[in-house]
C-alpha cells in the first residue's frame, strides 16, 4: 500500500513541474515583452495626444532568423492608414517582371510611410533567391509549402493569434475578412499560388509556423484589427478558404 501511495506522490509531482512549464515560459516572454515595450516608449515618444482619435497605432514585427524579434509601434493619421493599404492593394504583379520587383514595391510603399527604416532592405525579410524569375501563376487553390517566401494583406476584420518560440521565431494563426490577399510562391515547384477574396464570405485562413520578417498590425494593443500585413519566409504555412468551393 505504502508502495502505491509512493508511485502516486511522484506521478502528482512530475505532473505538477511539467504544468509549470507553460507558466514559466509565459512569464518570460512577459518580461521579454514589456522590457521591449519601455524600450519603445523611451525611444519613440509621440509628438501627439497618444490617445487622439484622428491617428492609429500600428504595432510593426520584425521576426529574424535567430528567434529574436523587435517591435516598434507608429502612428499614422487615419487618412494616412488608409492610403497605406490602399497603395499596398493596388500593387499588381502583372505590373512587374519578376517576383523581386513585385515584392520590392510592396516594401517601398511600407518605406514611404516610415514604418521601416529606409536602410531596410528585401534581403532584411526574405530570402530573394528563393524567390526565382519564373513561375505559374495559380490562382483560387488552397496551398501549404515548405520554407517558402509568402505575403499577406487583410482588410475589413481580422483576428490573429501569435504565439512567439525562442526557435522557429513565431507561430500564427490568422483569419482575413472582407479584403484578403495571400501569395505563397512554393519554389521546389515553381508555382505561385494566390488566394484572395472580397467579401466576408470567403475567409482566408492561414497557418504560419517559423516566420521571419515584417509584420504590421493596426490598433494596439489586441488580438483584433483592421487590416494586416506579412512579408517573410515561413518554415510551415497553409492558406484554405472557408467555405472552400
Amino acid at each position: 500500500m505504502r508502495k502505491k501511495i509512493w508511485i502516486l506522490s511522484i506521478a502528482v509531482a512530475i505532473a505538477l513541474v511539467l504544468t509549470s512549464f507553460p507558466s514559466i515560459a509565459s512569464q518570460i516572454y512577459k518580461t521579454n515583452y514589456n522590457t521591449l515595450q519601455t524600450k519603445v516608449s523611451e525611444q519613440n515618444t509621440p509628438t501627439e495626444n497618444p490617445k487622439s482619435s484622428d491617428t492609429v497605432k500600428i504595432k510593426v514585427f520584425h521576426f529574424k532568423e535567430d528567434g529574436k524579434y523587435e517591435i516598434i509601434v507608429k502612428e499614422l493619421s487615419k487618412d494616412d492608414e488608409s492610403a497605406l493599404w490602399k497603395d499596398l492593394k493596388n500593387i499588381d504583379l502583372k505590373d512587374y517582371q519578376s517576383l523581386t520587383e513585385f515584392f520590392e514595391a510592396k516594401l517601398e510603399i511600407v518605406k514611404n510611410y516610415n514604418l521601416v527604416p529606409t536602410e531596410f532592405t528585401l534581403e532584411d525579410v526574405i530570402d530573394v533567391d528563393k524567390l526565382g524569375e519564373r513561375y505559374i501563376t495559380i490562382e483560387g487553390e488552397d496551398f501549404e509549402a515548405a520554407f517558402a517566401p509568402i505575403l499577406f494583406v487583410g482588410g475589413g476584420l481580422g483576428f490573429g493569434l501569435g504565439i512567439p518560440f525562442f526557435i522557429t521565431s513565431g507561430t500564427f494563426l490568422f483569419l482575413l475578412l472582407g479584403f484578403g490577399l495571400t501569395m505563397c510562391y512554393d519554389f521546389l515547384n515553381g508555382i505561385l499560388y494566390k488566394l484572395m477574396t472580397f467579401s466576408f464570405i470567403p475567409i482566408l485562413m492561414g497557418y504560419l509556423s517559423g516566420f521571419t520578417g515584417l509584420l504590421l498590425l493596426p490598433v494596439v494593443p489586441g488580438l483584433f484589427y483592421s487590416n494586416a500585413l506579412g512579408m517573410g519566409m515561413s518554415a510551415i504555412t497553409i492558406w484554405k478558404q472557408l467555405p472552400s468551393y
